[in-house]
């Protein structure tokens, strides 16, 4: 049976249980204390960053909060601490500007911030290009797929009182038909009959015209039935 992570943290007694303590607080989603174990008593930055990268998600950014501990004590005359000027240039992708000025005093020097700033900049340049590439190309599919669902809906097929099937040369009537993209109306037992030693892939292929529809399909807006016969 499954430990209940509440029930565990509150019996550990020994404070020297690093590792107990991070996997409990992990599972609590208590990410914050789980770092300040890692950062303040056991001292592995290294280990923090790894926890950040596991863990973080698009709701959740660890490496903020790891930040934020990092910074926790800075003052105007202590200036960044090493630790955290190197994590935001390592993760500067991971930690958008307004998060990490939202953090430093007022009054702090902004130039040992230059190389951070540098590279999150270009990295949020990067993204918004991209972002805007890819939204002009679903902008184009769109266009193109209502422009087809435009052509698609004009397609209409009309069986009247004369129509006669392409291979008995009889009237369909109100028989079941297949319409293929030339056009072409003829009776499905024909095509059934027709097509007996034409395989599997027979039903793209216009009995009338022997066309194969699937290895040489219409062109593109030229009919709605590019696949093979319309069943009707």
């Amino acid at each position: 049976q499954g430990i209940n992570a509440e029930y565990g943290l509150s019996r550990l007694i020994n404070k020297d249980f690093y590792d107990e303590y991070i996997t409990l607080y992990n599972k609590l989603g208590q990410h914050a204390n789980a770092l300040c174990v890692i950062i303040k008593d056991i001292g592995d930055n290294k280990r923090a960053e790894q926890y950040c990268l596991d863990n973080s998600s698009a709701e959740d950014n660890l490496f903020v909060i790891l930040l934020n501990i990092y910074l926790s004590n800075v003052t105007e005359a202590s200036g960044i601490p090493e630790v955290a000027l190197n994590l935001m240039n390592k993760f500067s992708d991971k930690l958008r500007p307004a998060e990490v000025l939202g953090l430093l005093p007022d009054k702090i020097y902004l130039s040992s911030l230059e190389t951070y700033l540098r590279k999150a900049i270009v990295h949020n340049t990067h993204m918004h290009r991209e972002g805007e590439i890819i939204k002009n190309i679903k902008q184009l599919e769109h266009t193109r797929l209502k422009v087809q669902l435009i052509h698609l809906k004009s397609q209409s097929v009309v069986i009247g009182k004369d129509s006669v099937c392409g291979v008995c040369n009889t009237k369909i009537g109100d028989s079941i038909f297949l319409c293929y993209p030339n056009g072409n109306r003829i009776h499905y037992k024909c095509n059934t009959s027709a097509s007996t030693s034409g395989g599997s892939d027979a039903r793209h292929v216009d009995p009338v015209s022997k066309r194969d529809f699937k290895k040489y399909p219409m062109r593109e807006f030229e009919s709605a039935y590019e696949s093979g016969p319309l069943y009707i």
